[in-house]
């Protein structure tokens, strides 16, 4: 037997504790706690220090832990939040039997967005997956309003009423029942906005998000989609008179023709 130090030379160095491998890829993880600061702060400041420094070729930096969970629950969510907006204009389409009624409820979509981005600003919270989960259930919410508003304008409609007759009367028929059902959901997610409970810090921006979107969204829907609708159908009576005089010019033409 050979001892080994009569084949090798040993000297002392320093190397790595351990060696970390993910995808068949080396990596070195640097690992820290927050406190007094959110993720959302944070985040932001490493991204500029990280842009300031130079790395050689075949490295890079990536995040890790939280921060690319939330990532990926972002994403998933987004998926989630299409999904919701494509599914709710399908089944309008089916009800309504009309491709252009759905898109006039969606318009409550942006409102309810705006006014859940206000509410986060004024509650002090940062957009996150609970507010974003909060933006999924708001896209089933606000369409209520404008459904119940344009279902029974096209009854009124249906049964003989002229166009401007059938807002009006839409308008105000349906105020009652759509304020008390839109005030009444934002009344019973007050508790969750407000978050005074212990523990329910996590709950809080899906509450303010779903309470703020609802509560400005009612309030336009009153007002902007009888408006839009009106002027979607006076466009369409017109366009249909103005085709149907010109097949009448033409159908005279043909029988007066020697």
């Amino acid at each position: 037997l050979i001892p080994i130090r009569e084949l090798v030379d040993v000297e002392p160095a320093r190397g790595p504790q351990e060696i970390r491998r993910e995808n068949q890829q080396r990596e070195i993880v640097v690992s820290a706690n927050l406190q007094g600061a959110k993720l959302s702060q944070v985040v932001p400041a490493i991204n500029a220090a990280i842009k300031q420094v130079r790395l050689p070729d075949g490295y890079q930096i990536v995040f890790g832990g939280e921060q690319e969970e939330m990532s990926k629950s972002f994403q998933s969510l987004i998926l989630a939040l299409g999904l919701a907006v494509l599914l709710t204009y399908m089944i309008m389409a089916a009800q309504f039997e009309s491709l252009m009624h759905p898109f006039l409820v969606m318009l409550t979509l942006p409102m309810g967005a705006a006014g859940a981005f206000v509410s986060l600003w004024l509650g002090g919270q940062t957009l996150n997956v609970m507010a974003i989960i909060g933006m999924v259930v708001l896209v089933g919410l606000v369409v209520d309003d404008a459904i119940v508003e344009i279902d029974f304008i096209n009854q009124l409609r249906r049964g003989g009423k002229g166009l401007r007759d059938s807002v009006v009367v839409g308008c105000m028929t349906r105020l009652r029942a759509i304020l008390m059902a839109s005030l009444d959901t934002v009344a019973g997610l007050i508790p969750m906005a407000l978050g005074l409970e212990r523990g329910s810090e996590l709950l809080k921006p899906l509450g303010i998000v779903v309470a703020g979107g609802l509560l400005f969204s009612t309030l336009l829907t009153l007002v902007l989609i009888p408006v839009v609708y009106e002027a979607v159908e006076a466009s369409k009576e017109r366009r249909g008179i103005g085709v149907h005089a010109g097949i009448i010019a033409e159908t005279a033409a043909e029988v007066v023709k020697p």
